[in-house]
């Protein structure tokens, strides 16, 4: 079966199903009385058939789907769906790469430009590949810690081994990008070295000659997919470092404070209201990092595809093929920072609130039906509707407005 095919039978199981079916009654109509035997002798043949390349195709769809099991497990129809649209991008760019590479190049032997396109297409297949991974992290890592309310649906065993099996996960991604970091930064001293030598060597009367050695034949401003390689990697570095705190933050806020919920879970004692307050006090701080993380990651995402065309368009031509990613960092920064502002708004909004003086008609709690007292822990709002501090914080997340009048906080 040749390769193509077979990774298509391999998405598509259905498909798959019907060409094994078929070459079954293949068999059977060859051979009435023993068709298994047949099947055997053919499947038996297949190993010593294939060639090099194909048996490195089928090597790395085991390897890369060992992996998605390990770290992942079974994925939902949803993230396969945004999976194939994030990846979309970069097969785009490296398509428009090499449109643009073959067409400076064109003066080029043949062999020279298939030598580069085989190069940077396994390059563009490991960003493709850790791209793919990097957003299925992105994706579970808000959700891989249950709350509280959830912890019966698993023990907290299971969870802590689901957490360093995604820190495993997390481990490999940044190693693997540290792997084609250093690649890039090879490849450009190399060709830059190599483009330097070449034209200190030459006389200034002497045109430039289109092939630089025989080891390095092609100038770094004429390699575009050099560019667009190194522009990836250096773009997808901040998203990675945001997926590790953000993992991170939430592994430790799960090691701190769930065994302490689950133990008090029910209860009502002076230690547990304490363990609350921390818990309330620390998710302030934990949504505080994660809003300026996100922030920072974003404007300095915003930042470099900025530099970049002004990069690509003076040495290539205009950068059509950062469009996409160019509206989407765009639009993503302005998400960002309304998020940040609606969240430091908020926390001015709390801090106005004064502390009742005198004690008023309701004495529980609307959102957390427990009873209230004139302490430090109360605020009134300006409908002089009283609640409790820490339940004002968990509110406010979700709406802006007075749990029982719905007047603005």
């Amino acid at each position: 079966m040749p390769p193509p095919l077979l990774f298509f039978c391999h998405t598509n199981p259905q498909f798959g199903a019907f060409v094994g079916i078929s070459a079954y009654k293949r068999l059977e109509i060859q051979n009435k009385y023993n068709p298994g035997k047949v099947l055997e002798e053919y499947v038996l043949k297949i190993p010593a058939s294939l060639r090099p390349e194909e048996y490195f195709l089928i090597t790395a769809l085991v390897m890369v789907n060992c992996i998605k099991w390990v770290i992942f497990g079974r994925l939902t129809p949803n993230e396969i769906q945004s999976l194939r649209d994030k990846v979309t991008y970069t097969i785009w760019e490296f398509c428009f790469g090499f449109m643009i590479f073959y067409c400076k190049c064109f003066a080029l032997d043949f062999t020279l430009i298939q030598s580069e396109l085989f190069k940077f297409a396994g390059l563009f297949l490991c960003v493709l590949l850790l791209k793919g991974f990097h957003h299925l992290s992105a994706e579970r890592v808000s959700s891989i810690f249950p709350s509280s309310r959830y912890t019966h649906y698993a023990t907290s065993r299971q969870i802590k081994y689901m957490g360093l099996r995604f820190a495993l996960g997390l481990c490999l991604l940044n190693f693997i990008h540290g792997l084609l970091l250093v690649r890039f930064i090879h490849e450009v001293s190399q060709r830059y070295n190599a483009t330097f030598v070449s034209k200190l060597s030459r006389p200034i009367s002497v045109p430039a000659p289109v092939s630089v050695s025989k080891t390095s034949t092609i100038y770094i401003e004429d390699n575009i997919l050099l560019a667009i390689f190194g522009f990836e990697i250096l773009y997808m570095f901040p998203l990675i470092v945001l997926t590790t705190i953000k993992f991170a933050v939430n592994f430790y806020e799960y090691l701190r404070f769930e065994s302490q919920l689950s133990a008090h879970f029910g209860e009502e004692d002076e230690e547990g209201e304490e363990d609350n307050y921390d818990q309330i006090i620390w998710k302030e701080n934990k949504l505080k990092i994660i809003y300026v993380s996100q922030f920072l990651v974003n404007l300095l995402r915003f930042l470099m595809i900025a530099l970049f065309s002004l990069i690509f368009l003076y040495v290539y031509t205009f950068p059509f093929h950062i469009l996409p990613s160019s509206y989407s960092s765009f639009r993503i920064l302005i998400d960002n920072t309304r998020c940040l502002v609606n969240f430091k708004k908020k926390q001015f909004a709390l801090k106005k609130l004064q502390i009742p003086s005198v004690p008023g008609d309701s004495v529980q709690c609307i959102i957390c039906y427990d009873m209230m007292k004139i302490n430090t822990e109360v605020r009134q709002l300006r409908c002089n509707h009283r609640f409790h501090y820490s339940c004002l914080k968990n509110w406010i997340e979700y709406s802006s407005s007075c749990p029982i009048c719905r007047e603005k906080i």
